[in-house]
């Protein structure tokens, strides 16, 4: 791995939220991203008094490429739809939903490294939450890949999503499936 500086990390990250745009629909604009920081603190989201959010991620990036894409991808997802609004600052429960596209995000990037496969062997044994809802994305996206843009279109904040939403996003999915998706994630 050839050694990263900040200023390549920040363009591979608004590459990546681009892409996820593209993917997923536009991004809530109430938040205005700076960019990534590497600390102790990440990886997740940072949110700041002036409306700023950054991209936190953990310092094992800069010695792992794969931590790195994971990290920076579902990160990268996450500015789409922030859990926090700006600039009342209420902070929504993340849902199954939330973490399943950013998970999905994040293993759809390291399939084009070829590391996809040994991310989702170690989401299934030490983070099967992440994987159960990365799972129900997965096979939703398979059946419809605008899913998300259409869910998206009703309700932009992934948060705030409701069953009423999903049936009027005309997306299929059954009850069960929508049920878990709209819990909170654990």
């Amino acid at each position: 791995m050839q050694p990263l500086d900040i200023s390549s990390i920040n363009q591979l990250a608004e590459s990546l939220i681009l892409e996820a745009e593209s993917m997923f629909g536009p991004r809530i604009g109430d938040w205005n991203f700076l960019g990534v920081e590497i600390n102790e603190r990440g990886p997740c989201l940072m949110y700041y008094s002036e409306g700023d959010v950054t991209i936190s991620l953990s310092t094992k990036v800069l010695q792992d490429e794969v931590q790195l894409v994971f990290q920076l991808a579902h990160e990268a997802c996450h500015v789409l739809h922030p859990s926090q609004e700006y600039p009342s600052f209420t902070k929504h429960e993340t849902t199954n939903l939330n973490e399943g596209i950013s998970t999905y995000f994040s293993v759809y990037q390291l399939n084009k490294t070829g590391n996809a496969k040994t991310a989702i062997q170690s989401l299934m044994s030490s983070s099967i939450n992440y994987y159960r809802a990365y799972e129900v994305i997965n096979g939703l996206l398979q059946k419809d890949v605008l899913a998300i843009k259409k869910i998206r279109s009703i309700q932009p904040r992934i948060d705030k999503v409701t069953s009423e939403n999903l049936v009027a996003s005309g997306v299929t999915i059954s009850a069960l499936e929508s049920d878990f998706l709209l819990k909170k994630f654990e």
